[in-house]
């Protein structure tokens, strides 16, 4: 007799439908009363965080209004990014071959783009239009589920 050779796909569906038993810990069995304790602590700590950068803005708005950008411990400093803003006129004058070029490519984008037009239906604008409850009942329906814990009464 020869031993049946799965594949791990198979494998992997096989341990989905029959999950091998799991030895529970005592660590365990609060572990619902553990996220939610998490949950909380990251719900004050993202609080004081937001307190702690409105309080920072201010600092800074501050010392730039009065001109204080130097103390004995630290300084403010500058970083600089440079943007270039092209003039199309300016551009189109200087460079006809390269401007017709650009203007043509960007037509047949364009075109491309309307030939596509309406496989991809706005959902908000559709809503605006023909009335969310109307747009719903043809619409396909996913469900994507995010555990969370709530705390139980006592």
């Amino acid at each position: 007799m020869t031993p049946e050779t799965t594949t791990p796909q198979e494998e992997a569906r096989s341990l989905r439908l029959d999950p091998l038993p799991i030895q529970l810990t005592e660590a365990d069995e609060d572990l619902p009363a553990r996220i939610y304790q998490m949950d909380d602590q990251i719900r004050i700590t993202q609080a004081e965080l937001q307190r702690l950068q409105r309080t920072r803005e201010n600092l800074m708005n501050r010392a730039l209004e009065i001109n204080v950008l130097e103390d004995d411990f630290c300084r403010i400093e500058f970083k600089e990014r440079q943007t270039r803003i092209l003039d199309p006129v300016k551009f189109r004058e200087q460079f006809k071959e390269e401007y017709d070029l650009i203007c043509e490519q960007q037509r047949k984008e364009l075109i491309k783009k309307a030939e596509r037009v309406g496989e991809v239906i706005p959902l908000g604008l559709a809503d605006k239009l023909a009335g969310k409850d109307a747009v719903t009942a043809i619409c396909d329906i996913r469900i994507e589920r995010t555990p969370y814990v709530v705390r139980k009464e006592p």
